[in-house]
């Protein structure tokens, strides 16, 4: 870890050119708007815990600056993920 970490300051361009947009161009993919059937579909895969809550972490990162209110509704839904949507 410490070598990454050297490289990257010794490099400080090449991060801002190369990996900057690939970073941004994956936090785009994973966190993009989706319809609630999109996320039905995620939300069935196995292991079904696990796609449970992620499905509402990927709902909170779109909403937790944004709609305060339905970013509580979907905390209580990662704590209790069988609750009624």
């Amino acid at each position: 870890m410490n070598q990454a970490i050297a490289w990257v300051e010794a490099n400080p361009l090449l991060m801002t050119v190369i990996m900057w947009p690939l970073l941004t161009a994956l936090f785009t993919a994973l966190f993009k708007p989706r319809t609630p059937e999109q996320y039905a579909a995620i939300a069935s895969k196995d292991p079904a815990w696990f796609y449970e809550r992620w499905v509402e972490v990927l709902r909170l990162v779109g909403a937790i600056g944004i709609d305060p209110v339905k970013a509580l509704q979907i905390v209580k839904n990662i704590l209790n993920p069988s609750a009624p949507r």
